[in-house]
């Protein structure tokens, strides 16, 4: 993951870029490659002032959520469960509740409660002094239900929490035609620090 832009500034705010220089991922820049692994083309990180494709700070995502969690110890953190319903109270000026939406099973997702909130994969709420609505009353896979000032929906594209208070993805989403797949393998050879791209035949 690269630190760039609003995540900077909040990692600097919270004090960890200390923490983050001992674990960030020192990047040469980016380098494109022939079959035989022959460069065709690079581009350093420094080229764009490290606001191109390789920024000036990565670290790996294990590591900086590690650092996250070891930083907000105030923080409940909630793993293995996930929303399935969210109900929001209107203004307290108008009587009675709106449901937002609802859904059921799904994949693993986490929830945490505080003024500073994370996840284990980020479904996170956290509780506000702001006015506006009552609140939000949340039920989970588990069973349970709670209720929080503020729901912050940060799992990804296909976020459950949007789908919930705004209906099935479907209605919003234009597929563009790419997909991308990730894995880990080891290290073919030294890389030199470098960030690999092959294009295979086929547009692959």
């Amino acid at each position: 993951m690269d630190l760039r832009g609003v995540s900077r500034v909040v990692a600097e705010r919270m004090g960890l870029m200390p923490a983050v220089a001992e674990r960030q991922v020192h990047e040469r820049g980016l380098e494109y490659v022939r079959a035989d692994g022959r460069r065709t083309a690079a581009m350093a990180a420094e080229a764009l002032d490290g606001a191109g494709p390789v920024a000036e700070i990565e670290i790996l995502r294990g590591d900086l959520a590690e650092l996250l969690t070891d930083a907000t110890t105030d923080v409940e953190y909630l793993y293995g469960d996930s929303i399935t319903a969210l109900r929001q109270d209107l203004e307290p000026s108008e009587p009675g509740t709106a449901t937002l939406s609802r859904s059921s099973g799904g994949t693993s997702s986490g929830t945490s409660t505080g003024t500073s909130s994370g996840t284990s994969t980020g479904t996170s709420s956290g509780t506000s002094t702001g006015g506006g609505c009552g609140g939000v009353e949340v039920a989970f896979v588990s069973g349970g239900e709670r209720r929080f000032d503020l729901v912050v929906g940060a799992d990804g594209v296909h976020s459950r929490v949007r789908r919930l208070v705004f209906g099935p993805e479907v209605d919003f989403v234009h597929h563009l035609g790419g997909y991308t797949s990730y894995f880990t393998i080891e290290t073919p050879e030294d890389l030199q620090h470098w960030m690999k791209i092959y294009t295979a035949p086929g547009g692959r």
